[in-house]
Formats: C-alpha cells, sequence, structure tokens
C-alpha cells in the first residue's frame, strides 16, 4: 500500500493534468487519512484565485465563493479489504460543495473527468 504521501503527491499531480486546484485542508498524523479539496477555476479567473488565497480571503464566503466554478472535498482514509486475505486500500468519499451547472452551454464537469483518474491515483502502484 502507498503511503499517504505518495497518494496526496498522485492525487495533486492528476489534478494539476486536469487544471483543477488541489488544497490540502487536513491531514492525519498517523498518516491514516486527509481531507483535500479539489477545485476546478475558469482560467481567466486563476490570477484572481491565487491573489485571494495568499492574501487570506479564502475563508470568506463571498469572493472565492464567485470564482470557484466546481468543487468536491475528498476524505481520504484507509480501508480494510478481505480478498482471501487482509488488505488495506485507500478510498476517497467525495462530497460535492458546488457544481457546474449551465445548461445552456452543457459544459461537461471538470471534476467528473477527473474522477476515474484520481480514484485510480489512491492505489495504482504505477501512478505518477
Amino acid at each position: 500500500m502507498k503511503t499517504l504521501e505518495h497518494v496526496l503527491a498522485d492525487v495533486e499531480c492528476v489534478a494539476a493534468d486536469k487544471d483543477l486546484k488541489f488544497e490540502l485542508e487536513t491531514k492525519l498524523k498517523d498518516g491514516t487519512g486527509a481531507r483535500v479539496s479539489i477545485r476546478y477555476v475558469k482560467p481567466q479567473n486563476n490570477i484572481m484565485y491565487t491573489h485571494m488565497l495568499i492574501n487570506g480571503i479564502s475563508n470568506s464566503p463571498k469572493g472565492l465563493a464567485d470564482i470557484i466554478e466546481e468543487e468536491v472535498i475528498l476524505e481520504i482514509t484507509t480501508q480494510h479489504v478481505t480478498n482471501g486475505r487482509k488488505e488495506f486500500m485507500w478510498h476517497a468519499d467525495w462530497t460535492w460543495n458546488k457544481h457546474l451547472v449551465d445548461d445552456k452551454s452543457k459544459k461537461k464537469s471538470a471534476i467528473k473527468s477527473a474522477i476515474l483518474d484520481i480514484t485510480h491515483a489512491l492505489n495504482d502502484r504505477r501512478a505518477r
């Protein structure tokens, strides 16, 4: 099983490849889990998003919420799996805070397109 640091690095790499924002919110000291925020921000808003984070506006209910198009929280934990032998694997619970909704253009969710890759990155030894 990969270490939590390796899993987080792989998830961050997938997010970067999909032009998503990765933010580690918390990490358990014993290395058994973490909470991560994955966000989609339109490319034209990247500078404003970074500026707001640097200036500490990230907790403001107004401002960042207007810039973030989509957001999901991942709670990554170890999960016991029994396939004839005792084994642990990484598992992610997905909690959507904001969905991309645009009926006129029928835009596809940037985060949904990354879910499969992130899921594979959790336990795939070849990731990265």
